[in-house]
């Protein structure tokens, strides 16, 4: 329970962080995660806000599953028996080591707080 708890309140400052960024759609992700627990800890409205937080992610989700499809590896008409054709090409600069917004780390120590055996 105590876990919960704090795991709680770092996906609320998860959440107005992202609000703050307008992160719509790290926002909707924070809500739901915010609602679930919320649930666990049998706190009132809990389960309405996970129906809020889940039809706010729907949209963002339709767009990932579309986008997803545009861009398959799969090429129909290739003549490669099925398998994807390669869309990589070589880049000779390395990536570059961005920092994670606070809200995504946020997000992390909750879900270790919540996925935490000890």
């Amino acid at each position: 329970m105590m876990k919960h708890k704090k795991a709680l309140k770092y996906t609320e400052k998860s959440c107005a962080v992202a609000e703050g960024q307008n992160a719509k759609y790290e926002y909707a992700q924070s809500s739901l995660v915010l609602a679930q627990l919320a649930y666990e800890l049998r706190l009132p409205e809990s389960a309405a806000q996970i129906e809020e937080a889940e039809a706010a992610l729907e949209p963002f989700e339709k767009m990932i599953e579309g986008a997803a499809s545009r861009n398959s590896l799969i090429d129909p008409s290739a003549k490669t028996g099925g398998r994807p054709r390669s869309t990589v090409k070589a880049d000779p600069t390395p990536p570059i080591n961005i920092p994670l917004p606070t809200w995504a780390r946020n997000v992390r120590r909750v879900l270790r707080y919540i996925l935490d055996p000890h």
